[in-house]
Order: structure tokens, then C-alpha cells, then sequence
């Protein structure tokens, strides 16, 4: 889980769900007047730039939050043409099919030629909802 250290106010991630530490590995170390190691540097100089990353996202002219809204005008119009769509699937008449291929089709996917296949139970169910 990422969260803000509370002394240096950079981003470090908790060793499991149960962690509870408010500062992070190098911070805890300068407390405890322990020598940092190349992997502490590297993880303080990891967390800057991870801090910075962030940052600019947040800016209104980052490309990362252009493409966002890009994407999200993207979806909002796609839930518009799904709504519109489902609109035309409900207003349409039940069936479009001339009632003498309907009965020609009900016949050649009928269940008792295909050995009660399930398939063929589906489509004929749907082919007779379609005569209603």
C-alpha cells in the first residue's frame, strides 16, 4: 500500500496490509542515527522521482491527465451509443422475418433433427419468441 512517509513526506509502500509504519526505511534509520546504505539513497532518490511523477499528473497540463479526460469523453460518448442502441433493440419490432421463413427456419433448427442438441433448443426457442 503506497502512503506519504511523515518526516521526509515522500511515497513508500508498506510491507503488507498489517504495516503500520508512518515513515519509511531511510527516515527510521536517520532517526535511529543508523548509516544509510546505497539501497536506502536509492530508494530516497526512487521515491523523489516517484514523488515528482505524481506531481506533474496532478498538473492541468499533464499529458497523463489529457489522455484521462481524452479517455473518459471517449467512454461517456460509447455509454451514450450503448444507451442509444438499447433504446433501438427495444423499440424495434419483435420480428423482421416473414412468417413463412419463420416457419421454414423453426423447422430446420428444431431440436428433434438436431438429437436435442442445446443449441438448437436455444434457437428455436428464440425463433418461436419471435412468432409472438
Amino acid at each position: 500500500m503506497l502512503k506519504s512517509c511523515s518526516a521526509c513526506e515522500l511515497p513508500f509502500i508498506r510491507s503488507s496490509e498489517h504495516d503500520t509504519s508512518l515513515i519509511c526505511i531511510p527516515c527510521t534509520r536517520i532517526n535511529q542515527d543508523i548509516e544509510l546504505t546505497a539501497l536506502d539513497e536509492a530508494h530516497m532518490a526512487l521515491a523523489q522521482h516517484l514523488q515528482n511523477t505524481l506531481e506533474q499528473t496532478q498538473t492541468d497540463d499533464s499529458p497523463l491527465k489529457k489522455e484521462l479526460e481524452v479517455a473518459t469523453k471517449k467512454i461517456k460518448s460509447l455509454e451514450r451509443k450503448i444507451k442509444t442502441l438499447t433504446k433501438k433493440t427495444k423499440t424495434t419490432p419483435k420480428s423482421q422475418i416473414p412468417a413463412d421463413l419463420l416457419k421454414t427456419l423453426i423447422f430446420l433448427v428444431h431440436p428433434d433433427k438436431h438429437d436435442n442438441s442445446p443449441a438448437a433448443t436455444e434457437a428455436t426457442q428464440f425463433l418461436l419468441s419471435l412468432r409472438k
